[in-house]
């Protein structure tokens, strides 16, 4: 039944023209797949998995219930093992990835820091040359994945390293913890004002807006959404 499950979506997604947004990371994967939905949908017709389902069962369900009229699809990819994320990526075949962070989640199942590395990295191998990774320069792990991949980079980040073309700047938080931010991309710049609460969301928001610009969604009506 999983079987068959998978290779619907697999036959769905071929006929699916659209960009694919997939991310996946250790921690900051579901809040930055909610912050790209809301985001994108303020320009595009976008369509994501609910609540965490990221596995091999949520990733073909949410591509088997999207609207006919979707021309975004925004996938979350979660992982216990070596090989399971390259498989989800052989069903969602993603043009667009986006890294969030490497840190300790099932590492004892893949062999510590460097495993869970290795098995997040299979999204950015998946990519073809025509595809994009956001990643995450601020994560040493994540920053390396750039070597794995034959897509173009953009990496996103509060260093002022010149390959950071998509720079968080100017960090501020309200009394209840909401951040407020400057976001320099290539795309242009945009002040974004967060509707949550949590220094850590800055950089879940901007890989998101990073993820809104590269499908071609607005990038200013995006940052308006998450306030």
């Amino acid at each position: 039944t999983l079987a068959a499950l998978m290779r619907l979506a697999s036959v769905l997604r071929h006929e699916f023209h659209g960009p694919v947004v997939a991310i996946t990371g250790s921690v900051g994967k579901t809040s930055t797949k909610d912050l790209a939905w809301a985001a994108l949908a303020a320009s595009r017709r976008t369509w994501a998995n609910e609540r965490s389902f990221n596995n091999e069962q949520g990733l073909p369900t949410t591509v088997l219930n999207a609207p006919d009229d979707t021309e975004v699809l925004v996938v979350e990819m979660g992982m216990r093992g070596h090989g399971e994320i390259g498989e989800l990526c052989r069903i969602a075949r993603p043009s667009i990835a986006v890294l969030t962070r490497v840190a300790e989640a099932h590492s004892d199942r893949v062999g510590g820091l460097v495993g869970v590395a290795r098995a997040k990295g299979e999204l950015v191998e998946s990519l073809s040359p025509n595809g994009l990774a956001i990643l995450n320069h601020d994560d040493l792990h994540v920053r390396a994945m750039a070597a794995r991949t034959f897509a173009p980079v953009v990496f996103y980040g509060e260093s002022h390293d010149p390959a950071v073309e998509v720079r968080i700047g100017d960090v501020h938080l309200d009394e209840i913890a909401r951040p407020t931010f400057r976001l320099h991309t290539p795309w242009g710049d945009t002040e974004v004002h967060l509707g949550v609460s949590g220094r850590h969301m800055v950089h879940n928001a901007a890989a998101a807006l990073a993820a809104v610009a590269a499908a071609g969604g607005d990038l200013h009506q995006g940052a308006a959404a998450l306030a």
